[in-house]
């Protein structure tokens, strides 16, 4: 073992739907992440998203939700469920710091980074 434990990143899965329709309920979607919500730093995540059938678009969104990630690449998980997969790649922990600011303290790689994501999904209009 090395004297320094790995970095993780931890995840939060926030989960949020935006869903219209004009009758009856839907199945609640959900979120998980792949192959888990806490990583080691340097490997990469695939957050998986699943709604009812007919969802026509996933969106996944970062922290500040000014930074998202659309697709329209869904596949039919099961007869009732739709599926949505997003590969987030690691980022280097490093300190950032605005340029109108004084500098940032240095991360800590043994604490890692979390991020908070949010899932929002878009239905196709019933014909």
């Amino acid at each position: 073992m090395s004297p320094h434990p790995t970095a993780l990143l931890g995840l939060v899965l926030c989960l949020a739907q935006t869903i219209h329709t004009q009758e009856g309920a839907l199945p609640r979607p959900s979120i998980s992440a792949e192959p888990g919500t806490v990583i080691p730093q340097g490997s990469h995540v695939t957050f998986v998203c699943r709604g009812p059938v007919g969802v026509q678009t996933f969106r996944l969104e970062r922290e500040s939700r000014s930074t998202y990630n659309d697709t329209e690449d869904v596949s039919q998980a099961s007869p009732s469920e739709s599926e949505a997969r997003f590969r987030i790649d690691s980022k280097p922990l490093e300190a950032r710091t605005p340029p109108t600011q004084s500098p940032a303290p240095q991360l800590d790689p043994r604490r890692g980074r979390r991020t908070t994501v949010t899932m929002s999904m878009h239905l196709l209009p019933k014909a």
